[in-house]
Protein backbone atom coordinates (compact mmCIF):
# COMPACT_ATOMS: atom_id res chain seq x y z
CA UNK A 1 0.00 0.00 0.00
CA UNK A 2 2.81 2.39 0.73
CA UNK A 3 4.21 1.48 -2.74
CA UNK A 4 1.54 2.65 -4.00
CA UNK A 5 0.56 6.05 -2.29
CA UNK A 6 4.89 6.59 -2.96
CA UNK A 7 3.96 5.92 -6.82
CA UNK A 8 0.82 8.28 -6.36
CA UNK A 9 2.47 10.84 -5.18
CA UNK A 10 5.73 10.71 -7.58
CA UNK A 11 2.91 11.13 -10.45
CA UNK A 12 1.37 14.00 -8.96
CA UNK A 13 5.25 15.45 -8.71
CA UNK A 14 6.09 14.60 -11.83
CA UNK A 15 2.96 16.52 -13.21
CA UNK A 16 3.67 19.73 -10.83
CA UNK A 17 6.86 19.82 -12.07
CA UNK A 18 5.58 19.42 -16.07
CA UNK A 19 2.67 21.77 -15.26
CA UNK A 20 5.51 24.73 -13.61
CA UNK A 21 8.30 23.69 -16.89
CA UNK A 22 5.56 24.47 -19.36
CA UNK A 23 3.85 27.49 -17.73
CA UNK A 24 7.00 29.79 -19.07
CA UNK A 25 7.09 28.56 -22.18
CA UNK A 26 2.27 28.95 -22.61
CA UNK A 27 2.95 32.46 -21.36
CA UNK A 28 5.74 33.29 -23.63
CA UNK A 29 3.29 32.58 -26.45
CA UNK A 30 0.53 34.64 -25.16
CA UNK A 31 2.84 37.92 -25.12
CA UNK A 32 1.30 40.61 -26.87
CA UNK A 33 2.29 42.85 -29.53
CA UNK A 34 3.82 46.37 -28.41
CA UNK A 35 3.39 49.10 -31.05
CA UNK A 36 6.09 51.76 -31.74
CA UNK A 37 6.11 55.20 -30.70
CA UNK A 38 4.28 57.95 -33.09
CA UNK A 39 5.97 58.85 -36.23
CA UNK A 40 6.00 61.86 -38.12
CA UNK A 41 7.88 62.62 -41.51
CA UNK A 42 7.58 65.47 -43.87
CA UNK A 43 9.47 65.70 -46.89
CA UNK A 44 7.29 68.84 -48.20
CA UNK A 45 5.62 66.51 -51.11
CA UNK A 46 5.07 63.72 -48.91
CA UNK A 47 4.19 63.25 -45.38
CA UNK A 48 3.96 59.75 -43.19
CA UNK A 49 2.10 59.94 -40.02
CA UNK A 50 2.02 56.39 -37.85
CA UNK A 51 1.01 56.03 -34.69
CA UNK A 52 -2.17 54.99 -32.13
CA UNK A 53 -5.28 56.15 -32.64
CA UNK A 54 -6.82 57.80 -29.23
CA UNK A 55 -9.65 59.04 -28.26
CA UNK A 56 -13.44 57.65 -27.56
CA UNK A 57 -13.84 54.38 -28.61
CA UNK A 58 -10.13 53.99 -30.01
CA UNK A 59 -8.32 50.94 -28.71
CA UNK A 60 -4.59 52.41 -28.53
CA UNK A 61 -2.57 49.52 -27.24
CA UNK A 62 -4.04 47.36 -29.85
CA UNK A 63 -4.35 49.56 -33.29
CA UNK A 64 -2.21 51.92 -35.35
CA UNK A 65 -2.82 53.76 -38.55
CA UNK A 66 -0.44 54.70 -41.25
CA UNK A 67 -1.02 57.49 -42.86
CA UNK A 68 0.72 58.92 -46.22
CA UNK A 69 0.13 61.89 -48.30
CA UNK A 70 1.59 62.28 -51.90
CA UNK A 71 0.81 66.10 -53.00
CA UNK A 72 1.14 65.06 -56.65
CA UNK A 73 -1.18 62.39 -56.79
CA UNK A 74 -4.04 64.68 -54.50
CA UNK A 75 -4.42 61.62 -52.07
CA UNK A 76 -3.77 60.12 -49.23
CA UNK A 77 -3.73 56.52 -48.63
CA UNK A 78 -4.32 54.54 -45.20
CA UNK A 79 -3.92 51.37 -43.51
CA UNK A 80 -4.99 50.18 -39.83
CA UNK A 81 -2.88 47.67 -38.71
CA UNK A 82 -4.97 45.82 -35.52
CA UNK A 83 -3.85 43.49 -32.92
CA UNK A 84 -5.44 40.38 -31.15
CA UNK A 85 -3.00 39.29 -28.79
CA UNK A 86 0.35 38.02 -30.75
CA UNK A 87 -1.66 38.15 -33.84
CA UNK A 88 -0.75 40.96 -36.25
CA UNK A 89 -3.71 42.11 -38.95
CA UNK A 90 -3.88 44.79 -41.69
CA UNK A 91 -7.72 45.37 -41.58
CA UNK A 92 -7.91 47.58 -44.86
CA UNK A 93 -7.33 44.61 -47.48
CA UNK A 94 -6.24 47.79 -49.70
CA UNK A 95 -5.12 51.06 -48.50
CA UNK A 96 -8.03 53.48 -48.06
CA UNK A 97 -7.57 56.41 -50.72
CA UNK A 98 -8.56 59.78 -49.39
CA UNK A 99 -8.85 62.84 -51.63
CA UNK A 100 -6.65 65.75 -50.62
CA UNK A 101 -8.98 68.88 -50.32
CA UNK A 102 -5.94 71.20 -49.14
CA UNK A 103 -2.63 70.81 -49.22
CA UNK A 104 -0.70 73.93 -47.20
CA UNK A 105 2.87 74.51 -45.54
CA UNK A 106 0.47 74.13 -42.39
CA UNK A 107 -1.68 71.72 -42.94
CA UNK A 108 -2.97 68.77 -45.34
CA UNK A 109 -6.86 67.48 -45.26
CA UNK A 110 -8.24 64.66 -46.66
CA UNK A 111 -11.40 63.33 -46.86
CA UNK A 112 -12.94 59.65 -47.90
CA UNK A 113 -17.03 59.31 -48.07
CA UNK A 114 -17.87 56.20 -46.80
CA UNK A 115 -20.49 54.06 -49.09
CA UNK A 116 -23.40 54.69 -45.88
CA UNK A 117 -22.85 58.39 -47.16
CA UNK A 118 -20.97 59.25 -43.97
CA UNK A 119 -17.58 60.77 -44.31
CA UNK A 120 -13.90 60.80 -42.46
CA UNK A 121 -11.38 63.21 -42.68
CA UNK A 122 -7.91 63.32 -42.18
CA UNK A 123 -6.49 66.62 -40.68
CA UNK A 124 -2.77 66.53 -40.33
CA UNK A 125 -0.55 69.53 -39.11
CA UNK A 126 2.37 70.19 -40.36
CA UNK A 127 3.77 72.23 -37.63
CA UNK A 128 2.72 70.54 -34.45
CA UNK A 129 3.11 67.10 -35.85
CA UNK A 130 0.02 65.82 -35.34
CA UNK A 131 -2.92 64.33 -37.16
CA UNK A 132 -6.18 63.48 -36.82
CA UNK A 133 -9.10 61.64 -37.84
CA UNK A 134 -12.74 62.88 -37.44
CA UNK A 135 -15.77 61.40 -39.35
CA UNK A 136 -18.70 59.20 -38.65
CA UNK A 137 -18.95 55.47 -39.47
CA UNK A 138 -21.36 53.23 -41.09
CA UNK A 139 -22.78 51.33 -37.74
CA UNK A 140 -24.90 54.57 -36.67
CA UNK A 141 -22.26 54.91 -33.67
CA UNK A 142 -21.46 58.60 -33.43
CA UNK A 143 -18.90 61.15 -34.66
CA UNK A 144 -15.27 60.49 -33.64
CA UNK A 145 -12.45 62.09 -33.27
CA UNK A 146 -9.02 60.50 -32.89
CA UNK A 147 -5.88 61.71 -32.56
CA UNK A 148 -2.49 59.53 -33.70
CA UNK A 149 -0.49 59.36 -30.67
CA UNK A 150 2.65 57.53 -29.11
CA UNK A 151 0.26 54.16 -27.58
CA UNK A 152 -0.35 53.76 -23.78
CA UNK A 153 2.27 51.09 -23.77
CA UNK A 154 5.39 52.85 -25.16
CA UNK A 155 5.01 55.34 -23.12
CA UNK A 156 4.91 53.22 -20.22
CA UNK A 157 7.49 51.02 -21.27
CA UNK A 158 9.69 54.75 -22.04
CA UNK A 159 8.55 55.84 -18.57
CA UNK A 160 9.75 52.72 -17.11
CA UNK A 161 12.85 52.71 -18.74
CA UNK A 162 13.35 56.28 -18.34
CA UNK A 163 15.11 56.42 -21.32
CA UNK A 164 14.29 60.20 -23.19
CA UNK A 165 12.15 59.45 -26.26
CA UNK A 166 13.59 60.78 -29.87
CA UNK A 167 12.88 63.92 -31.00
CA UNK A 168 9.94 64.32 -33.86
Amino acid sequence: MRLVTSSRAMRVLALIVGWLAIVPAVADDAQTVMFDRKYFTDFGNLVNVEGSPVGEGASPDTARWALWCYQERGQCLAILIKTYGALVSILTSTPLIYRVKVWAPDRIVAELDLPCGSRETWVVDRLTHTAGLVGGSCDGSQTRYWTIEDPPSWKKASEHLKEPQPGR
